[in-house]
């Protein structure tokens, strides 16, 4: 069992006056330059909010599109997958079954440590960026909204 406080790795290695990259896990945050990587979804707040400059990279799967989602509707940044990888020419849909940062090192052999200044345009604080928010199949594309009024858009 995990205790809640050890759901963080690399918490205390990290620059807090630099951009913090947030992810969905350990692995995935040793390919970014000054990441943290927490265990799943549960990001606990009260630790993260301490950084002043937050950046959510999460999996481009169902559940991390939804949780950007949420997180973009209270204007933390968060990344738009569709639009990094248009810009280093991959389709959207590719082989990975779950596509997250891990994935994609793997696949195009990029080098790492990937540099916040290298993926800092594609991360938004800007709901009207929801159209980057696009689950891709190779028969089916839906998009996930999140509102309160519960309807989509």
């Amino acid at each position: 069992r995990i205790n809640n406080t050890d759901n963080i790795y690399n918490y205390y290695n990290v620059d807090p006056e630099k951009p913090v990259i947030i992810l969905e896990g350990a692995i995935d945050s040793v390919f970014i330059e000054n990441a943290i990587g927490c265990t799943g979804l549960k990001i606990p707040d009260e630790r993260i909010n301490k950084f002043p400059h937050r950046y959510y990279l999460l999996d481009k799967d169902e559940a991390g599109l939804s949780k950007s989602l949420e997180l973009l509707n209270m204007h933390e940044y968060v990344f738009m997958w569709k639009k990094f990888l248009k810009s280093i020419n991959l389709p959207c849909y590719h082989s990975t079954e779950k596509e997250d940062i891990n994935a994609l090192v793997m696949e195009t052999k990029m080098q790492v440590p990937i540099s916040f200044e290298k993926i800092k345009p594609f991360f938004t604080n800007n709901s009207l960026d929801r159209t980057h928010f696009v689950i891709t199949t190779k028969t089916t594309e839906r998009r996930y909204y999140e509102s309160k009024s519960g309807k989509e858009s």
